[in-house]
């Protein structure tokens, strides 16, 4: 610390420490703020395909063709197959514990512990978000977060 007063008050003109300094500051904002926006970017898409699998899920189950007429109400543990169909259908890849998205072979990020739940007006599924560090010293720490999506049936009244 002595050294750094020392380097900042000099009168010699010795901004070289003080330029690696800052240099090494700006490269570690860049790297947080890149990581920041692959993460972003990545829960973001798991949570929009999440929405549009269960929104999906409700508009077949209310279009029964069993029973060739339009259901007013869902049942979420009625709705697990038709939502996984659509997990997969919105490009993620079912796993042992959860669902994937594979590019290039590589996993970008799992949806795991995977839950339905809901009312006869509403469906949600929830899970946990992991995804691993996007630099390659670091893959091995994961990032872990809730995501869910709910899917609500809402009637519009005729009445004048």
């Amino acid at each position: 610390m002595t050294t750094l007063k020392r380097c900042l008050c000099s009168k010699k003109g010795n901004m070289t420490f003080l330029s690696i300094i800052l240099f090494t500051v700006i490269v570690f904002v860049a790297l947080a703020i890149y990581t920041w926006s692959i993460l972003y970017t990545n829960y973001y898409g798991a949570q929009l395909a999440m929405e549009r699998s269960i929104n999906s899920s409700v508009a077949e189950f209310l279009n029964s063709y069993e029973v060739k007429d339009v259901i007013y109400r869902v049942d979420p543990e009625a709705m697990e197959d038709l939502i996984a169909d659509n997990m997969i259908r919105n490009g993620l890849t079912a796993k042992a514990d959860g669902y994937a998205l594979i590019k290039d072979g590589y996993v970008t990020y799992r949806i795991t512990h995977i839950d339905i739940s809901g009312t006869e007006e509403y469906v949600t599924i929830s899970g946990v978000f992991e995804m691993n560090m996007p630099w390659g010293m670091a893959q091995g720490i994961v990032w872990r977060t809730p995501v869910s999506a709910t899917s609500r049936l809402m009637f519009i009244s005729r009445a004048e």
